[in-house]
């Protein structure tokens, strides 16, 4: 079964990661955006100095495995990909830049149009 997402309004950060994982058909809309960012643990967190760097080195290793599936499908390459959230960054990618880079497949007026589309070829089938 194909699977198809389409992000009307915002696709931030989990929402991002499942886009550019979970889906091998992937829009977006006119005045949509996707914001990417780096694991985090929160702000309470306890424990010894050894604690702490298991910590930093858990969420480092786990930042290096979002991105290598984040950036896969787009057009360009892991470093640059990876550039622009790892560290804490958060990287902001309207409708057209995330064209650009291949984050998505193509940008739709509305998610009803690719409805439409969908449903007149599934009842041809």
């Amino acid at each position: 079964i194909p699977v198809y997402i389409i992000v009307e309004g915002s696709a931030s950060s989990m929402g991002a990661f499942i886009l550019e994982t979970a889906a091998p058909h992937r829009y977006i809309t006119h005045g949509s955006h996707l914001m990417f960012h780096g694991p985090s643990m929160g702000r309470a967190m306890r424990g010894n100095a050894l604690d702490w760097l298991n910590a930093y080195n858990y969420i480092k290793a786990l930042e290096t495995l979002m991105a290598i599936h984040e950036c896969k499908p787009m057009k360009i390459d892991f470093e640059e990909c990876y550039s622009h959230f790892s560290g804490g960054r958060e990287w902001y990618l309207l409708s057209g830049d995330a064209l650009e880079v291949g984050a998505v497949d193509a940008i739709l007026p509305n998610s009803g149009d690719l409805l439409r589309q969908l449903r007149a070829t599934l009842s041809v089938q």
